[in-house]
C-alpha cells in the first residue's frame, strides 16, 4: 500500500464534512496509492470506480456508478465512499457533465474521492470556494524529505542516510513515481552503492525519460515541446522570460494552456510558473539532444544574462554553473555573497565542482548555515568557524551572527540576552514566568513568541491558551523564522487545549501546512517540530508522528528536535494512557545533556506519573527524590504535578495549586461578544453593539469582505479570491485589484475596531482571513460547525444531544445568505450548500422529534425542511405520518393533495410515482 503519509490523510479527513475531495496530478504522482490508503481507513462500504476510456467514449458513467455503489452497500452498511479514478477519461464527452454534477451535488452520507490527471476545474473551482473540500494537486503530493528517508526505509527496506535522501529528493522532485525507479534500479546494491547512484543522478536517467516520453509528452504538439525544452532553462518560468529569451510574444497564452489544457507537471501561482524537477530534467537533456553540448551551455548562457539583467541574481548564479562559466558564478558570489549561495529550493553547491565548493568560502558559510536551521548545531559551528578562516578578512563577520546563534544552543551558552533566541534559551534554563516578564521588552513576533512559551513552560496553560487565541498582529511578519515558530507554537497550543473539537482539527491541518512552509523556507528544524506537534492531535495516524520526528532528529544529529519531539510525544501518551519510564526516563537524559533544567524539570513530571501508572516497588521513593531535584528549575506548576502524585490525588488537582500571573500583566480578553457577523437574510458586522459603516469602500470590497465572512476564522487562499471577484482579468491586473482592496478592507476595520485590539483582516503566506476572536460570533460558521458536530453524532447514543446540535445549526439558519451578491457564482454556490445542508438538518431533527414521540416538533421541523426543498420525500413522509399520529386526517388529506400536486408540477403521474406512504388515498401502505 505504500508508505503510509499521514499530512496527505488529514487532509482527506478534513473533507468528509463537505462529502468530496479531489486528487489532481499528472501520471505517477501516487494518486491511486493514496486513494486505496483512505479506502483502506474507511470504516463502511467503498464503491471503486476507475474509468477506462472505452467506458467514457460510451457514456456509461452512471451506468457504472450505480454498479460499484450497489455492490459495495450489498456488502456492507453505514456511510458509503465512493472512489472515482482515473477521471480525466471522461473529459470532453458527455459524461464530464455528470462529475461536475456529483462535485456539486454530493448524496447524503456519501463521500467522493475524485482522482485523475486533470479535472473540470472551472465548476470544481466554483464550489470550493462555497465550500470547504480539499483539492490536492502535485505540490501535496511530492514526497518532502522525510517521507523519502522513511520511504526508503520503511516500505523498500533499503534506508540512505539523511543527506542523501535529500538529495534524492531534490533529483526526482519527489515525484513518487522517480523514487520508486530508483528503488528498482538499485534494490539489492551496497549502501555505498546506491548513494553513488544518487549523485550521479541527472538528466540523462533512461528510466524517468522512458516514462516522461510515453505519459507525459506523448501527446504535445511539436511547438509546444520546443518551448518546453528552450524555457526548461529558468528555475521560474515567466511569460516576460520567456518572450525574451525566445525574441517573440504570446508566451502567456502558451504557457497557461500548458498548465490548463495538458496533463503536464507544470504548476502556476499569479504568473510564475515551474517545471517538476523529473519533467524539467528531461527537458533540459532534450536542450542538449537538439543544440548539442556548446550550444546548449550558450542558451543557458544566454538566460544567466537575461537574469543578471532583471535582476534576480540566486537564479542567474545556477544558469552560469549549468553553463560551465565557473567565472560567472565566481564573479556573482564575491559580489552578492549570501544572496547567490543561500537558496532553499535548489542549493547551489549541487551543480559546482568540487574545487569550487572548497575554495568559496560563501558556499562553506552557506552550507554551514543549512546545518544550522537543520539542527545540526556542532557541524554548523564548525562550518561556520571554516567558512571564517576562508573569510579571512572583515567580510569573515558575515558569519559571526549565525556562530552566536549556534553558541546560545549549546550546553553551556553565553551569558547576555543579545537575541530574542537567547530569551528562549534561558527559559529553559531557570524560572520560565520571571523571564516572561521580563521578556515586555520584546516587540513584534520574536516578544510574543517568548511570552507564549514562557507560560507554557511555566505550566500556565490558561494564559497560554489566551494569548494563541488571539489574532496576530497584522503588521508583524508572518514569513520570518520568528513568525512562522509563533504560528507553530499557538497552533500547537489550540491543538493540545482548545475547548472545541473542530478547532482542534482545523489547528491539526494548521500546523501540516505549517510544516511545509518551514520546509520550502529552509528551515527543516521548525518544520520537524510541527509535524511532531501534530501528533497531539489525537488522531490515529498522527499519533506515531512525534515518535517519528524524534528519530529522524537522532539521525540527523538534531538533538534539540529529538527533545522536543520526544516532550510532545510523552504528551500524547500521557492523554491516552501510554506513557513509559523508558521514555520518560530517555526524555529526562535528554534534556540533561542539552543543559535544559526546565525542561528536565517537566521530564520529571512525566517520569512520576509512569512510575506511579506501572506500580514499581519504589515508585514512590523516586516520585519523592524527583520532587526534591525540581526547585533548582523555578517551575511551581511541575512540584504541583508531582506533589499531588506523592498525595495519591488526581493530577487535574495540580491546577489549584498553579501559581497564576498577576491579570496586569496578561490582558484578559472579556467574555462579551464584541464582534458579530451576520451573513443570512442580509450582511451585518457590528462592533460592541454598532454596525459597521460599508459605504466608504467599493462594492468589489464589500464582496470580499462578505466571502471572506463565510469562512471566518479561516484562511482563503488569493486564487480563490480572483477567481471569484475578477474571474475575467488578467493574473496581474488581479492581483493588484486584490491588493488595493484588501488594503482598503484593513483600513476600514482597523478604524472600526479602536486602538489596542488586534487586526480582524489577517494574512497567511498567499492567503487571507477574517479573524474570530473569543467574544466573535458568525452566523454562518455557527451553522457550519454544528452541522459538523451534528455529522460526528450521528447514530451514536446520545440522541439528546444530536437534536440540541441540529436545533443550534437550524437556529444560526436564517433567510437567503448574502442576498447582496445576487447571482454571483461563488455567492451562488454557497447558498446552495447551505441550503443543502439545512435541509437534511430540518428533515433528521423531524425524524429524530417523530422517533421520540414529539409529533408537534416533527411537523414544523418537516414543513421547515419542505419549505427548503418541497421535493424531499422523507420530509414528506414525516409529515404525513405526524398528522396522521396526531389525529388530524384533513390534515393528512391535505399533505397527500400538496404532494400529488408538487409531482404534477414536475410533470410526473402522482397515482404511479408517489413515494410517500399513503399518497393514493392511504393505499398500500409501508
Amino acid at each position: 500500500m505504500g508508505l503510509i503519509r499521514p499530512r496527505l490523510l488529514a487532509r482527506l479527513d478534513r473533507s468528509r464534512g463537505a462529502g468530496l475531495a479531489v486528487i489532481a496530478a499528472p501520471a505517477g504522482f501516487g494518486k491511486t496509492t493514496l486513494l486505496a490508503q483512505a479506502a483502506h481507513r474507511h470504516t463502511g462500504p467503498v464503491a471503486w470506480l476507475s474509468i477506462a476510456p472505452a467506458d467514457a467514449a460510451e457514456g456509461r458513467l452512471t451506468e457504472l456508478i450505480a454498479a460499484a455503489v450497489s455492490k459495495a452497500l450489498a456488502a456492507d452498511s453505514g456511510d458509503l465512499l465512493l472512489v472515482i479514478d482515473n477521471a480525466h477519461h471522461a473529459l470532453g464527452t458527455p459524461d464530464e457533465t455528470i462529475l461536475a454534477e456529483l462535485a456539486s451535488f454530493t448524496p447524503d452520507n456519501t463521500y467522493v474521492l475524485l482522482a485523475g490527471r486533470q479535472l473540470p476545474a472551472h465548476s470544481l473551482l466554483r464550489h470550493e470556494v462555497a465550500g470547504y473540500f480539499e483539492v490536492l494537486g502535485p505540490e501535496q503530493l511530492r514526497f518532502r524529505p522525510w517521507e523519502v528517508e522513511r520511504l526508503l526505509a520503511d516500505v523498500y527496506g533499503e534506508a540512505l542516510p539523511p543527506d542523501d535522501a535529500a538529495l534524492l529528493t531534490r533529483r526526482t522532485g519527489g515525484w513518487a513515481a522517480g523514487l520508486a525507479m530508483f528503488h528498482v534500479s538499485t534494490r539489492g546494491r551496497p549502501l555505498q552503492a546506491r548513494q553513488r547512484a544518487v549523485a550521479a543522478l541527472s538528466e540523462r536517467w533512461d528510466l524517468t525519460r522512458g516514462y516522461l516520453a510515453r505519459t507525459v509528452l506523448a501527446e504535445l504538439r511539436p511547438e509546444l515541446r520546443e518551448f518546453l525544452v528552450r524555457t526548461s532553462v529558468f528555475d521560474v518560468v515567466t511569460a516576460s522570460r520567456c518572450d525574451r529569451l525566445l525574441a517573440t510574444t504570446g508566451s502567456a497564452r502558451v504557457l497557461d494552456e500548458l498548465s490548463s489544457h495538458h496533463a503536464l507537471p507544470v504548476t502556476s501561482d499569479a504568473g510564475e510558473y515551474q517545471y517538476h524537477q523529473v519533467l524539467r530534467s528531461h527537458l533540459l537533456a532534450a536542450l542538449v539532444d537538439d543544440l548539442g553540448e556548446q550550444q546548449a551551455r550558450a542558451w543557458h548562457h544566454r538566460a544567466a544574462q537575461l537574469l543578471v539583467a532583471e535582476p534576480a541574481h540566486a537564479e542567474a548564479a545556477r544558469s552560469f554553473a549549468r553553463a560551465g562559466d565557473w567565472r560567472g558564478v565566481g564573479t556573482l558570489l564575491s559580489t552578492l555573497g549570501a544572496e547567490v549561495a543561500e537558496t532553499p529550493e535548489e542549493p547551489l553547491a549541487d551543480l559546482l565542482p568540487a574545487w569550487l565548493l572548497a575554495e568559496d568560502p560563501w558556499l562553506a558559510y552557506a552550507e554551514a548555515k543549512r546545518r544550522l536551521y537543520d539542527g545540526q548545531l556542532e557541524a554548523a559551528r564548525d562550518g561556520l568557524l571554516r567558512a571564517a578562516e576562508l573569510f579571512g578578512d572583515d567580510a569573515g563577520r558575515a558569519s559571526q551572527h549565525e556562530r552566536q546563534l549556534a553558541a546560545i544552543f549549546m550546553p553551556e551558552p553565553p551569558p547576555g540576552r543579545t537575541h530574542w533566541a537567547s530569551w528562549v534559551r534561558a527559559l529553559t534554563l531557570a524560572h520560565p514566568h520571571e523571564v516572561g516578564v521580563e521578556a515586555a521588552v520584546l516587540t513584534g513576533p520574536e516578544g510574543e513568541l517568548v511570552r507564549i512559551l514562557a507560560d507554557f513552560l511555566a505550566g500556565d496553560t490558561s494564559s497560554a491558551m489566551r494569548r494563541a487565541s488571539r489574532p496576530m498582529t497584522a503588521t508583524w511578519p508572518d514569513d520570518s523564522f520568528a513568525g512562522l515558530a509563533l504560528r507553530v507554537t499557538r497552533a500547537a497550543i489550540q491543538v493540545m487545549h482548545g475547548p472545541d473539537p473542530q478547532l482542534r482539527a482545523q489547528c491539526t491541518l494548521d500546523l501540516v501546512q505549517l510544516a511545509d512552509e518551514a520546509d520550502a523556507a529552509g528551515w527543516p528544524w521548525l518544520s520537524r517540530v510541527a509535524r511532531a506537534a501534530t501528533g497531539l492531535s489525537g488522531d490515529p495516524v498522527l499519533g506515531a508522528e512525534a515518535s517519528t520526528v524524534a528519530d529522524e532528529c537522532d539521525r540527523r544529529g538534531d538533538r534539540w528536535g529529538a527533545a522536543v519531539a520526544q516532550s510532545l510525544g510523552l504528551l500524547h501518551d500521557r492523554r491516552v494512557g501510554r506513557l513509559t519510564t523508558a521514555a520518560a526516563l530517555q526524555l529526562l537524559q535528554r534534556c540533561e545533556e542539552l543543559n535544559a533544567p526546565v525542561m528536565q524539570a517537566w521530564a520529571r513530571v512525566s517520569l512520576s506519573l509512569a512510575s506511579v501508572a506501572e506500580q514499581a516497588p519504589d515508585s514512590v521513593e523516586r516520585v519523592r527524590e524527583l520532587f526534591e531535584a525540581a526547585d533548582a528549575a523555578g517551575v511551581p506548576a511541575a512540584k504541583a504535578v508531582m506533589s499531588c502524585v506523592l498525595e495519591r490525588y488526581e493530577v487535574a488537582t495540580a491546577q489549584a495549586l498553579i501559581p497564576r500571573r498577576p491579570s496586569a500583566q496578561v490582558p484578559h480578553t472579556p467574555a462579551a461578544r464584541w464582534l458579530d457577523i451576520t451573513c443570512f437574510g442580509s450582511f451585518r458586522l457590528e462592533i460592541d453593539g454598532r454596525p459597521v459603516d460599508l459605504s466608504g469602500v467599493r462594492a468589489r470590497a464589500r464582496s470580499a469582505l462578505r466571502l471572506l465572512a463565510t469562512h471566518a476564522g479561516q484562511q482563503v487562499h488569493r486564487e480563490v479570491l480572483i477567481e471569484a471577484l475578477w474571474p475575467d482579468l488578467t493574473p496581474a491586473a488581479a492581483t493588484r485589484n486584490l491588493q488595493v482592496t484588501i488594503s482598503a478592507l484593513r483600513g476600514l476595520l482597523d478604524r472600526a475596531t479602536g486602538p489596542g485590539r488586534p487586526s480582524l483582516l489577517v494574512r497567511s503566506g498567499g492567503s487571507y482571513g477574517l479573524a474570530l476572536p473569543p467574544g466573535g460570533y458568525c452566523d454562518v460558521v455557527a451553522f457550519h460547525d454544528a452541522v459538523g458536530r451534528w455529522r460526528r453524532l450521528r447514530g451514536g447514543p446520545d440522541r439528546a444531544a444530536e437534536i440540541a446540535t441540529l436545533r443550534e445549526a437550524l437556529a444560526a439558519y436564517g433567510a437567503e445568505l448574502l442576498p447582496e451578491e445576487g447571482p454571483a457564482e461563488w455567492a451562488v454556490a454557497a447558498r446552495e450548500q447551505v441550503d443543502r445542508q439545512a435541509t437534511e438538518a430540518s428533515r433528521a431533527l423531524a425524524e429524530a422529534e417523530l422517533a421520540r414521540g414529539h409529533v408537534g416538533e416533527a411537523i414544523t421541523a418537516a414543513e421547515h425542511s419542505l419549505s427548503l426543498d418541497r421535493t424531499d420525500d422523507k420530509a414528506w413522509q414525516v409529515l404525513l405520518e405526524g398528522y396522521e399520529r396526531a389525529g388530524a386526517p384533513a390534515k393528512a388529506a391535505q399533505v397527500r393533495k400538496r404532494y400529488a400536486a408538487m409531482l404534477t408540477d414536475l410533470g410526473l403521474d402522482a397515482a404511479t410515482v408517489g413515494h410517500v406512504s399513503g399518497v393514493n388515498g392511504g393505499e398500500n401502505r409501508t
